[in-house]
């Protein structure tokens, strides 16, 4: 937990979904039941009544075991079925009456409880069952929730620890495999083209233009897909459920807030209803009465105390004792207004009183507690599977970036050279030797990025001018680029990417397939988005939506994207890339 702990507001609602259910009849609820049972006799009678505390203890014990009778009954009956909640309501009630016939048969045989309690163990006993069980099903409920929670969480924390690792490894060996492959297809292609050019005559062009193209049509587009389409995320093993490494500590250095454990309302409801049995012995004709004065009183002491404490946080012991001094006090001002309305049929014992309040505060408490104790350990649960996520989806994304970024350079500045330099010797009719050694050097270019020595992340401004360069003399790029765009790219390295890819790709392919000379690119940033635009004076597009490499492309770094045809009769590409 972390040294400051929130509770969850307290829900009605889910508190009675909790009680009925499965839940109320569980192992576990009537295990942890023998606490609030066994211990209200030894509290309450031992000592008021005849007896010593072996008697007390053995026939407290009774009770408890009369009381598991019915749930356990209606378990084994009704196995794996959820009741309707008046089912179990009536549970609660037969197992209670069933404990009280129980303890007052033998303690009534034993001398120490005498007839005339008859009235007080039939009501009390089932009033104090079904409040007592209740509780109890609501901490046992949460517990395994949380528990059922926390080993979710923990399985799926183990899977993304077992992916993270698997991918890392991934990502060096797929990365060298594919580069290698590309390089061993593509670089003795490129060198014979390279040697061809050196010694051949004006009227030879025409072969070699057409190997350039060849070797783009046929190997670099080709391959490129290839690439693009195959990097498919790595397979992980199966994790079977994880045993809860999360551990559920039980810090008393965290702080908790003071107000929230109290539930005044509900604390006041319980108090009442667990005393209400007594009240009918002690009070008769005036029960409604104490009852009523009951109830107001400690329930405005609670709240009085929440109001005032509500900006208060302490630790565990601390905000215990405090609680229970608040419950403590309740007691004792209901105890004295209930003296002051003078009834006539007599008084029920003060130490009772603040007894049965001080225990209700200490179930308040530990099931308010458990509240905070699962939410805060569930959120840091979470929270380390948020930033594992996180950590795999940047795994993710490299190496998916890895293997796009080899399709990319054979799809872009590879591809660009060649077919650019296929366009530069088809339109020369005597190509220079000028002509021919930037050609060779374009080719030789191509080969040195073919290495795939260093990858690194693209700076906007120095791409976009490369991009002119390469094309300069087949069409004139024209760049609008606000500020905010390259300031933007600076700061993260695959927003950089991204943009770069994209506007590669649509002023190559406004090129390629429109034939266009003249292309306006824009780009600006608004509502946290680069809304970039390539206008080309080239043919109209055939197929907007597109299923080449382009359109794939897009659709993976681009928010939306857009091909149409502008009234002028230009072309337009639009797309959206968000800026993370």
């Amino acid at each position: 937990m972390p040294n400051s702990a929130s509770t969850p507001r307290f829900r009605i609602t889910r508190a009675l979904q909790q009680i009925f259910s499965p839940y109320a009849v569980s192992t576990e609820t009537l295990v942890a039941a023998v606490v609030p049972i066994v211990l209200s006799n030894l509290v309450l009678d031992f000592g008021r009544e005849r007896g010593n505390f072996a008697t007390w203890l053995l026939i407290s014990i009774c009770g408890y075991l009369a009381m598991l009778v019915i749930p356990v009954l209606v378990r084994v009956l009704f196995a794996g079925k959820r009741l309707r909640p008046i089912v179990y309501a009536l549970v609660f009630v037969g197992a209670g009456l069933l404990r009280g016939l129980t303890i007052f048969a033998i303690g009534n045989e034993a001398g120490v409880i005498g007839p005339e309690e008859w009235s007080y163990r039939l009501l009390g006993s089932p009033m104090f069952v079904f409040v007592s069980l209740s509780l109890v099903t609501v901490l046992v409920s949460n517990s395994v929730r949380a528990s059922l929670a926390l080993a979710e969480l923990e399985t799926s924390r183990l899977v993304l620890e077992k992916r993270l690792s698997s991918m890392r490894g991934e990502i060096s060996r797929q990365n060298a495999e594919v580069a290698g492959r590309v390089s061993g297809l593509l670089s003795p292609v490129i060198q014979e083209l390279m040697q061809n050019l050196k010694g051949a005559k004006a009227a030879e062009m025409g072969k070699e233009v057409q190997a350039l193209r060849a070797t783009v049509d046929d190997i670099v587009r080709p391959l490129s897909l290839d690439i693009a389409e195959n990097s498919s995320d790595l397979e992980v093993a199966e994790v079977s459920r994880a045993k809860i490494s999360l551990r559920q500590e039980f810090r008393f250095d965290a702080n908790i807030e003071v107000a929230k454990m109290m539930l005044p309302f509900w604390s006041a409801v319980l108090i009442t209803l667990v005393s209400t049995p007594a009240a009918l012995v002690f009070y008769r004709q005036d029960a409604l009465i104490a009852l009523s004065i009951f109830a107001f009183v400690s329930a405005a002491v609670i709240e009085l105390f929440a109001v005032v404490l509500r900006r208060l946080s302490l630790s565990t012991l601390p905000a215990l004792i405090l609680q229970l001094g608040v419950f403590a006090t309740a007691g004792f001002a209901s105890s004295y207004a209930i003296a002051l309305a003078n009834l006539e049929a007599g008084t029920y014992p003060t130490g009772r009183i603040v007894t049965l309040a001080i225990i209700i505060g200490l179930g308040v408490f530990i099931g308010q507690l458990r509240q905070t104790h699962r939410a805060a350990t569930e959120d840091a649960a979470r929270e380390v599977n948020a930033q594992l996520e996180l950590l795999n989806s940047q795994a993710r994304r490299e190496l998916w970036l890895n293997r796009r970024r080899i399709a990319t350079v054979l799809h872009g500045p590879v591809q660009a050279a060649l077919y650019a330099s296929a366009m530069r010797l088809a339109q020369a009719v005597r190509p220079s030797k000028k002509l021919i050694q930037t050609v060779t050097a374009d080719l030789e270019n191509a080969l040195v990025v073919l290495k795939f020595d260093s990858i690194e992340s693209p700076d906007l401004k120095s791409v976009l001018s490369q991009i002119s360069d390469v094309w300069a003399g087949t069409c004139e790029i024209y760049l609008n680029i606000s500020k905010s765009v390259y300031q933007a790219t600076k700061k993260n390295a695959l927003l950089s990417e991204a943009v770069v890819e994209v506007l590669r790709e649509g002023i190559s392919n406004a090129i390629k397939h429109g034939q266009a000379t003249e292309i306006e690119v824009e780009a600006k940033i608004a509502d946290k988005l680069i809304e970039l635009s390539i206008v080309n004076n080239g043919k109209a597009p055939v197929n907007k939506a597109g299923k080449g490499f382009g359109s794939k492309l897009y659709d993976e770094l681009t928010l939306d994207w857009k091909l149409s045809e502008m009234a002028d009769g230009r072309t337009k590409f639009g797309a959206a890339i968000f800026i993370a």
